[in-house]
């Protein structure tokens, strides 16, 4: 299940269920399922703490004026391309976390929102228990196949993180000087 603890290792948890799902140890729709809904449960949990929380957070954020045009632009581009940003938030690291308690904190309409992140909580789900099942029908072996499953979604992380350096900077970086002039 996908916690609300941003520290949680969740996508391990379902690599690890989906490889004992393939090895026939667990049903592998039902490790879907779960994990679908606790994701979904998760980011419910998250809209709520930053419905509460959420907008002394941003009122501390504003003061610098760097952060005050960063939440400026995402909180815009919730509001314009939701299903864009929340979906393809889901599988950055933290993303999910994030995205979800901002929707709380900007007052992003829960009828839309949960549509929304039952979407992305499907498609991320789907994602993660793939990595597992097919790293152990590759190998045979569900140990080997958690660890197949773990070493590529590190090197997927790794590579969009590498992406995201270097393409969003030059983007953001215009945009937030634009905002500040």
């Amino acid at each position: 299940m996908v916690a609300a603890v941003p520290f949680a290792p969740t996508e391990a948890v379902l690599i690890s269920a989906s490889a004992l799902a393939a090895g026939g140890t667990l049903s592998f729709p039902l490790v879907l399922v779960v994990g679908a809904l606790g994701c979904a449960t998760s980011d419910l949990v998250n809209y709520g703490i930053g419905r509460f929380i959420g907008p002394l957070a941003v009122t501390r954020a504003r003061r610098r004026k760097a952060s005050a045009a960063v939440l400026d632009w995402v909180s815009e581009r919730i509001h314009t391309r939701p299903v864009l940003i929340l979906v393809a938030a889901r599988f950055l690291p933290m993303g999910g976390i994030l995205a979800a308690a901002l929707c709380g904190t900007t007052r992003f309409p829960m009828r839309k929102f949960l549509p929304i992140s039952l979407l992305g909580a499907g498609m991320w789900t789907v994602y993660a228990a793939l990595l597992g099942y097919l790293g152990t029908s590759i190998t045979g072996r569900p140990l080997l196949g958690i660890g197949v499953g773990l070493g590529l979604a590190m090197l997927l992380a790794a590579v969009s993180g590498l992406i995201g350096k270097r393409l969003p900077r030059r983007n953001l970086a215009r945009t937030l000087e634009t905002s500040a002039s």
